[in-house]
């Protein structure tokens, strides 16, 4: 089962309680856990959040960009690019999670937007 952690909504509390409950309802079908709300890694500029963070055996790791507005012109990609990186470095301290000069988990970050609409369809690819 989907363990559920919550931290601090308070920077994007209707997102991220959208997040949570959509978990919540497929919390049977996966054996990990959904950090959300607190994950922060540190870097040598200090602590970087990550909105959400989900470890599963079914999808490995997946780390959320949780958008709480309606502007869908951010460049996500950019956003996305940026939480890779980072938690890519840190994995990488880590000879357990290598194989060779590879890490040994996949990284997947996806943007969460429940509010947006009316997104270009060559952004949905």
């Amino acid at each position: 089962m989907l363990n559920i952690v919550r931290g601090d909504f308070k920077n994007k509390p209707e997102s991220s309680k959208q997040l949570a409950s959509c978990f919540e309802s497929i919390k049977n079908n996966y054996e990990g856990t959904l950090y959300i709300g607190y994950p922060i890694i540190g870097t040598a500029n200090g602590g970087f959040k990550i909105d959400a963070l989900l470890i599963t055996k079914e999808s490995g790791l997946v780390a959320f960009h949780i958008n709480e507005g309606i502007d869908s012109t951010i460049d996500y990609q950019d956003i996305q690019d940026e939480i890779y990186t980072k938690i890519q470095s840190k994995l990488f301290q880590y000879k357990t999670l290598t194989s060779k000069r590879n890490l040994a988990v996949e990284i997947n970050v996806v943007t969460y937007a429940p509010a947006w609409s009316n997104i270009p369809e060559e952004d949905t690819e």
